[in-house]
């Protein structure tokens, strides 16, 4: 049934009824010409198929193609974002913690500089607060959160001397 394809069932008995007017009673004896006609059509097509290897390279590519989509699986979208989102985390860690030093190096310098030791340690009080708990709730890697700069008032414009002039 792969000879006629999508032909549905009234197209196929309109077929048979033009085949038996045109030939009549020599219908049989076309039909088994036609047939063997098409079976060595088939035959020199599977020969000409093996002959050239056209079989053997569609067989190769057909390897390949699998070889290659089992590899696009293998890298699944969802663990290189983890990967990605991992790395980015170390690194952010990694910049807090730097930032952190540089910040207690600096305090500890201006402490040193200072006279009295009460005054270094307010200060060291006010650079380390006690996390809220709405910062405990954010996983390590997000940002802080810090209410916008205000600002400043614009200043008056400068009454110009020369405006008389």
């Amino acid at each position: 049934m792969a000879l006629f394809g999508d032909l549905a069932l009234m197209e196929i008995l309109v077929i048979v009824a033009l085949a038996v007017m045109v030939f009549g009673r020599d219908l049989p004896r076309v039909a088994a010409k036609a047939y063997s006609q098409v079976q060595k059509a088939r035959r020199a097509l599977t020969s000409v198929w093996r002959e050239s290897g056209v079989g053997e390279e569609f067989r190769r590519l057909q390897r390949e193609l699998d070889r290659e989509a089992q590899e696009v699986r293998r890298h699944d979208p969802r663990e290189l974002a983890r990967d990605a989102t991992r790395r980015v985390e170390e690194e952010v860690l990694s910049a807090r913690r730097a930032a952190e030093q540089a910040v207690e190096g600096v305090a500890a310098e201006e402490s040193g500089s200072q006279s009295s030791s009460q005054a270094g340690e307010e200060e060291a009080s006010d650079s380390v607060e006690e996390p809220t708990e709405e910062a405990r709730r954010r996983p390590p890697w997000y940002p802080e959160t810090h209410p916008p700069p205000t600002p400043a008032a614009p200043a008056a414009p400068a009454e110009r001397e020369d405006a008389g002039d």
